[in-house]
């Protein structure tokens, strides 16, 4: 079956529907929460739609890993937004610079393209469960790699919110690696 139609549907749906409520809040960068729980939300779909074929405890096991990834990440950027107390300075400059046609720039430039992006970006994701067979080597280490992957990410949140440390501050051991990681997002 194929999957591609469906979760650009829902990519664009899912988009769109949040740009009425950054309208009300007057801040788009409510966007950033919605990027890993939409992800979350395009596996679901893409598992409702494969055939089972047998294969049934590996698609769970990848929903469950998107899905843990997912509210992972946007509950610390839900917390973030809510502490940061305004709207991220990318969009804010946006705004600045398209104030006249702020409304409709922020639909087809910010919420359009990163439906777009978001459907792209899922494509690896859409592909697992297009070719989906028996759990084969290569599959263990992507499950291993996710679930670093994760350990590492919620890690660096927990150290990133010590109270009295700088978000860049000297550290040791995997907690100074950790700490470091924060260096890329």
């Amino acid at each position: 079956m194929a999957l591609f139609p469906f979760t650009l549907a829902l990519a664009f749906a899912m988009m769109t529907a949040l740009w009425p409520l950054s309208r009300w809040l007057r801040d788009v960068s409510i966007i950033d929460i919605l990027w890993a729980p939409a992800f979350a939300a395009l596996t679901a779909l893409c598992a409702v739609l494969v055939p089972i074929r047998g294969v049934r405890g590996w698609i769970v096991l990848v929903l469950v890993l998107v899905t843990v990834w997912a509210a992972r990440l946007g509950s610390h950027i839900f917390w973030h937004w809510r502490h940061l107390g305004h709207e991220d300075y990318r969009y804010a400059e946006i705004c600045r610079k398209h104030w006249a046609s702020f409304p409709l720039t922020s639909l087809f430039c910010i919420f359009w393209l990163q439906a777009a992006l978001l459907w792209v970006i899922s494509w690896p994701l859409q592909a697992v469960f297009a070719f989906i067979g028996p759990l084969n080597g290569l599959d263990v280490l992507g499950i291993a790699m996710t679930v670093a992957g994760i350990l590492i990410e919620a890690l660096a949140d927990a150290v990133s919110q010590e109270p009295g440390q700088s978000r860049h501050g000297s550290r040791h051991g995997i907690v100074g690696l950790v700490a470091a990681s924060e260096l890329f997002r």
